[in-house]
């Protein structure tokens, strides 16, 4: 009889554990002061993750105070399915999660004459003449390289400068433009107005350094194969060391090999494009109207397409290739 109460006892905590689920947020926001990212955070009720001893599991570092960053869903629930067992989630209908990172509140001292990143674009657009601290232009440099790679860094970025202007720097500033120095080293050319109405340049040359999570392919990929999860793995990597690597947070499975990709390669953009509506090899329906009929079939798609264009395909029952414009579903619409 014991030993009957303590499995049925057993069974009533399994039905409780087993049961829980966790609904995942669709815009996270960390605090100002926190440069990680915890699994919890992306929680609606972290107080699940708290009871199983679970809340403190890193998930990765936060975006800069101020700035925002794009993780995959399918990411987040990757890393979920990774430490937690029998817990159901509850996903936002959305592929990526927004995680933005509150502004710092204790601003740099500074005076009234000396001209911050956020007086910048306003003092080119009316012609202003400021004066720019060392950090106000570092700042203005790393804006510049952020738009320049199209992404937006986080704290582990490490910029060493080897040159920099004099500063405190008075100028009416026109503009700043970066450029590749080779392996890791960048210059800044910054063209600016002095006072006396002549233009001039500075310059400044650094090396930089920015450790990330990205990917690996563990097996050969061919060209126009449809990413998943069983050909990569994560691989920390240095940003710079690559040629626009992809980024963890960045990836979405709907993108297709360029061509084909060897094993024990670093993920690239270059190596990537994005997925056609229907792929080679892909079975869908056409449909076809004789006399008034609809007739449904089986077809394999022979190429690549897009929404409104005229394809090929092979009815899988005959084997006969036919021709007709592709629909949303997808549908093959074939008309004679």
């Amino acid at each position: 009889m014991q030993r009957f109460f303590f499995f049925l006892l057993l069974f009533l905590i399994s039905l409780f554990v087993f049961s829980q689920e966790i609904v995942l947020k669709k815009e996270v926001l960390i605090e100002s002061g926190s440069n990680q990212i915890f699994l919890s955070d992306f929680a609606e009720n972290p107080e699940i993750l708290r009871e199983l001893g679970k809340d403190e599991i890193i998930f990765g570092y936060s975006p800069m105070p101020g700035r925002s960053m794009k993780v995959s869903l399918d990411y987040v629930i990757s890393k979920f399915n990774r430490y937690l067992e029998g817990v159901t989630l509850i996903c936002p209908e959305q592929d990526i999660i927004f995680v933005y990172r509150k502004a710092s509140t204790n601003l740099s001292e500074s005076t009234t004459e000396t001209v911050m990143i956020n007086d910048f674009e306003a003092n080119v657009e009316k012609g202003d003449f400021g004066i720019y601290s060392e950090q106000a232009l570092k700042e203005m440099f790393l804006k510049t390289f952020e738009q320049k790679l199209n992404v937006e860094f986080d704290d582990k970025l490490n910029l060493v400068y080897e040159e920099f202007p004099p500063t405190p720097f008075k100028a009416r500033i026109e503009s700043i433009n970066i450029y590749s120095r080779g392996s890791k080293k960048y210059m800044v050319r910054m063209e600016y107005l002095t006072e006396e109405g002549s233009k001039k340049y500075e310059t400044a040359v650094f090396t930089a350094s920015w450790p990330v999570t990205g990917f690996k392919t563990n097996k050969l990929i061919r060209k126009d194969v449809l990413l998943s999860e069983e050909y990569l793995t994560f691989q920390e990597i240095d940003y710079f060391d690559y040629k626009d690597p992809v980024l963890s947070s960045q990836l979405t499975f709907d993108y297709v090999a360029d061509y084909t990709i060897s094993e024990d390669q670093v993920l690239e953009w270059g190596m990537l494009k994005k997925r056609a509506y229907v792929l080679k090899g892909q079975v869908i329906n056409a449909v076809v109207h004789l006399a008034g009929v609809v007739v449904t079939s089986k077809v394999e798609m022979i190429e690549n397409a897009e929404i409104g264009q005229l394809v090929r395909a092979k009815n899988v029952d005959t084997g006969i290739i036919i021709t007709g414009i592709l629909d949303e579903g997808p549908v093959l619409r074939v008309s004679y």
